[in-house]
């Protein structure tokens, strides 16, 4: 899943230097782009968790453990979990490709 989040941000980069941007430019545009795509997996996760998973989620996060590290831990326990996630990353690959045009 993280493979993909990396694809797909490569994609829009290799999109956007089409675009003659900067390298300062890019860096930025990665940087936005990295935080919009952890939104969406947080957001995805929240809703597949029960109250019980979103506390140990925070735990996990307040031990500086990453979202990575935590949507592993998590996909043990909620089926499906990938596919969810893949899903919401590839529509909102979609909709960011959209809105470059």
């Amino acid at each position: 899943m993280f493979d993909e989040l990396k694809k797909y941000q490569d994609q829009l980069l290799k999109e956007l230097t089409a675009q003659s941007l900067s390298e300062s430019e890019k860096a930025e545009m990665l940087l936005l782009l990295t935080e919009r795509f952890e939104k969406v997996i947080v957001y995805t996760l929240l809703r597949a968790m029960s109250d019980q998973q979103k506390k140990e989620f925070e735990s996990l996060l307040e031990n500086k453990q990453g979202i990575e590290e935590a949507v592993v831990k998590l996909a043990s326990e909620i089926p499906d979990l990938y596919i969810l996630l893949s899903d919401a990353l590839t529509h909102e690959f979609e909709v960011i490709k959209k809105a470059m045009k």
